[in-house]
Order: C-alpha cells, then structure tokens, then sequence
C-alpha cells in the first residue's frame, strides 16, 4: 500500500489555548474569557480557540488515515514551544506532504523517524507536525495491517495491548469548576 495523495488543512482544535503567563499574572476572568491583555507571543487574546491542521493520507486502496497537528493547551509556558497558526503551518506542511507522496506505508517508527531525518524544521511547530503525521502513520499502517492502531504501537515497541481500563489524566484549566462547561 502507497501514500496516494497526502494533504494538510486548516482545521480547529478542540479546547483553548491559554496565555498562562497572564493567567498567573493576576488576569480576571470575564465569563468563560478574559479581557486583561495577553502577555505570551503570538496570542491575541488570553484564551482564544486553538488552531489546528489536519493531515490527511489518501492511500491507493482509496481509504484515508488522518492525523492533527495542534499545540497544547498552555503553549509557549514551560519551555513548550508558542502557539501553533494554522495560517503560517500549513503551507509547510503541504510541502512535507508532497515529499510522502508515493511512498509506501511501512512500519510505524520507520515511518516517523523517515519523516525527522528527512524535514527541515526551522520554521515549522515541530511538535504539532510530529504530533499529526505520526497520527496519520498510525491509522494507514493500522489499515495496512487490518488490525488496531494499539497493536501497531504493542508490536513496534515489544509489548502487549492492555486487558485493562488505561486510567486517563484530564484537565480544564485554572478555573476548573466554571471550566466543565465549556
């Protein structure tokens, strides 16, 4: 199986980014925003809706594996890089996509660590891209396989899918008892 056609959209994420900085700053909530100024980089407002690009693999068989590039909810706190824009990634990233274009679906790892030795990464949101494309592999070797994307991952890293409920950690921000309703 190939890599028939590859793209990148511009797409939502599905939660905010939010400037911890102002946050921790003294910043008032107003509502579910704030309307103090943002104090990290690239942000317009304190909380603002995250930006997100979905990468989109088309194989020869004419299934589709897809994947999202987006930052974390806090970016650019902590040593994490800013804020991932859709507007300046995703030409980027279309260029990467030209390059897997024709390429076959191999194994999971081989597949990422092809992609990081073969992109230049000055200007892209590293993480985010990683984050999508590596998704994307997931899924289109997952579909090569015909098995679960848990197992690709059990199989390419030695060990099991669990039999057991994986507990998950969740968040929603600062203010997290007004949070649950956003």
């Amino acid at each position: 199986m190939r890599i028939q056609k590859a793209l990148a959209i511009p797409a939502l994420g599905g939660y905010y980014n939010e400037d911890l900085a102002a946050i921790r700053a003294g910043a008032k909530p107003d509502g579910l925003f704030y309307s103090d100024r943002p104090q990290s980089p690239g942000f317009h407002a304190i909380r603002q809706p995250s930006e997100a690009a979905s990468i989109i693999l088309v194989l020869d068989d004419g299934r589709i594996a897809f994947g999202d590039a987006l930052s974390v909810d806090y970016a650019a706190a902590g040593g994490r890089p800013g804020l991932f824009s859709a507007e300046r990634q995703v030409p980027l990233l279309n260029a990467i996509c030209g390059d897997i274009e024709g390429q076959p679906v191999g194994g999971f790892v081989e597949m990422c660590e092809a992609l990081e030795a073969s992109t230049s990464w000055e200007d892209l949101h590293r993480p985010a891209a990683m984050f999508g494309f590596s998704q994307a592999f997931l899924q289109a070797v997952a579909m090569e396989r015909q098995v679960t994307a848990a197992e690709v991952v059990a199989d390419e890293f030695d060990t099991s899918v669990s039999t057991a409920a994986i507990p998950l950690g969740i968040q929603c921000g600062e203010y997290r008892r007004d949070a649950v309703d956003k």
